[in-house]
């Protein structure tokens, strides 16, 4: 069984007991039940950083055991108090929490507790692992820029080829006023140095026009052609697209017809 490191977040302090208790019962594993885990995450990485700045010194002096310098202590005394800590690695921090850990039905329901967000836990990492794309770098062909990207993402490649092109993408929102721009961090700080608005309250439109569109499409190819299948396919998936709404408003029409042509034989009918 691979050893592994389990953090539990708790909403209500009634749950710990029955949490704990399982826990206690496999000494190897190691835990933490904390009330943040975002918090206890963050302060995790930062001291998880300052042990990796190890200096050509200390390397070296291996023999000598290096004294942890005051900024490290100071970090990991942080992790202690930033954060509510109920339960690390089984030592006991509340009384009031674990005073009640021996009852059989609670060790039972404990056990259930723990199983479950273990498998759980597990299964949405395997899940989101699967999900996530891989990012990759490549190379404008125009000016040998490298760029890093999940499979053929289009846009993070167009607002690099957009610069080498005169397509401007952005339209300034504030009303009376016509400023463009390629990218839109410059409409934001068009915004926050022209009209001291605050650019996050406010939606910042795209302005292409078809011919604009078509443009930059091209140049995008340029820079990066190794995204023409992927667009030939969305072109050819549009086509399909379009091709079945038109056959469905053309079905419609004619059914439209029939009834009318039904209703008015009736009304011959009925005038005979």
């Amino acid at each position: 069984m691979t050893n592994c490191y389990i953090v539990i977040e708790v909403r209500e302090t009634h749950v710990v007991p029955d949490i704990v208790n399982v826990l206690l019962q496999h000494p190897s594993t190691r835990f933490t039940v904390t009330y943040d885990i975002e918090g206890y995450a963050a302060e995790r990485k930062k001291l998880s950083q300052l042990e990796k700045t190890t200096t050509i010194e200390d390397l070296l002096n291996t023999s000598s055991p290096r004294k942890k310098p005051k900024h490290e202590e100071s970090a990991a005394s942080e992790i202690k108090t930033e954060y509510p800590l109920l339960l690390q690695n089984g030592i006991e921090v509340d009384k009031e929490i674990t005073n009640d850990l021996e009852d059989e039905a609670i060790r039972e329901k404990a056990n259930n507790i723990v199983k479950w967000c273990t498998q759980t836990s597990i299964e949405e990492a395997g899940e989101s692992r699967k999900r996530k794309r891989p990012s990759r770098s490549f190379q404008c062909k125009l000016c040998g820029t490298f760029i890093k990207v999940r499979g053929y993402d289009y846009y993070k490649r167009s607002a690099h080829a957009i610069i080498h092109c005169d397509v401007l993408r952005f339209k300034c929102p504030q009303e009376s006023c016509d400023y463009r721009a390629k990218h839109r961090s410059d409409i934001c700080r068009h915004l926050r140095i022209s009209h001291n608005r605050n650019p996050n309250s406010v939606r910042i439109p795209e302005c292409l026009t078809p011919d604009e569109d078509e443009i930059l499409r091209k140049m995008v190819l340029a820079c990066f052609p190794e995204i023409l299948p992927y667009l030939e396919g969305r072109k050819a998936q549009m086509k399909s697209w379009q091709f079945e709404e038109e056959n469905k408003g053309n079905e419609e029409a004619r059914d439209g017809e029939g009834s009318g042509g039904d209703k008015d034989d009736d009304d011959d009918d009925y005038e005979d």
